[in-house]
């Protein structure tokens, strides 16, 4: 089977490399799809994680952050939207937020794939 990337290959990466960055590298320069680099990404843990947070706003009502990478959130008008691959690092960051709607609307909103749940 002949490589679609030739130039990207794995024998190409010096040994101190590991795969799963390689693998990482690819998916940010748009040659895979998020199946192949998210398992290995969403594998960090979080303090926030498996968690439901009631937040002080006036656009949130609560979020939830699961193991997969995945972020409930919660609206004040009733909705719940669930964003996916999501990093643990940006979560921290909405919870810490002075104000988590801005926050919200600048870092997560329209940068995430995403589901209306209700």
């Amino acid at each position: 089977m002949q490589s679609v990337l030739p130039s990207l290959s794995v024998e190409a990466l010096p040994d101190a490399v590991p795969f799963h960055s390689f693998i990482f590298h690819l998916y940010r320069l748009s040659h895979l799809c998020e199946c192949y680099a998210m398992p290995r990404v969403a594998k960090r843990p979080s303090r926030s994680a498996g968690q439901r947070r009631v937040l002080d706003s006036s656009l949130l009502a609560a979020v939830t952050y699961s193991d997969h990478a995945t972020l409930d959130v919660a609206f004040r008008s009733g909705a719940v939207y669930r964003y996916f691959a999501v990093p643990a690092r940006i979560v921290d960051a909405l919870l810490t937020a002075p104000s988590t709607g801005a926050y919200f609307h600048r870092q997560i909103r329209h940068r995430f794939r995403y589901q209306r749940l209700s």
